[in-house]
């Protein structure tokens, strides 16, 4: 990788002076850039900073051109880059399509890649509402909570550990007949079984 970054360093300097007769390519330390660094080291990347007489890794900020997520600076990602055939501009990399974080849960990007991240929160053991009904992939089954609070607490559990969420259901999906009724209206009860 340093080779090929070595190897465009030099083209650009050859480009730069027709008449090098000793070519000598220096980068600036990262301290003296004045610019943000991009994701990878690439063609678009290396700037030569006359001031300094040295060449920076700087990336393209929100809105600027690239070709592809690594010419942009961390947190970005390159949008339609090269799908339309190089030509794009950096964008949020949370708004990246087909991404997307759920209820309650917040998008942060780790290494130009956009993760999901979540809060856990004091949730009460009152039922609120009707209460809610999931489907547990992990085991296989129904499950109720007697409040939205609950419920997001153990998808959030379930996102720290890589694990496939809980998804809701409709709440009569989870109702067992309760004996005390007679048919008809009321006749469901609903256990907290989490």
């Amino acid at each position: 990788m340093k080779a090929i970054a070595l190897v465009i360093v030099c083209l650009l300097a050859v480009a730069r002076s027709i008449h090098v007769e000793d070519l000598h390519v220096s980068f600036c330390d990262t301290e003296q850039c004045t610019c943000t660094p991009a994701q990878t080291f690439g063609l678009f990347s290396a700037v030569y900073m006359d001031d300094l007489g040295c060449y920076c890794s700087c990336g393209s900020s929100k809105d600027e051109s690239c070709s592809k997520d690594g010419d942009c600076i961390q947190g970005l990602h390159c949008a339609a880059g090269e799908e339309k055939g190089g030509h794009g501009r950096c964008e949020d990399a949370c708004k990246k399509p087909g991404f997307s974080c759920g209820k309650f849960e917040k998008c942060s990007a780790e290494s130009g890649e956009p993760v999901c991240k979540c809060k856990m929160y004091e949730c009460s053991d009152l039922k609120i509402g009707m209460g809610i009904c999931a489907d547990d992939p992990v085991q296989n089954k129904k499950v109720t909570f007697l409040n939205d609070c609950q419920y997001v607490n153990v998808n959030c559990e379930r996102l720290k550990a890589n694990q496939k969420k809980l998804t809701k259901l409709p709440i009569s999906d989870c109702a067992e007949p309760n004996p005390i009724f007679e048919p008809g209206l009321n006749a469901f009860q609903f256990e907290k079984r989490y």
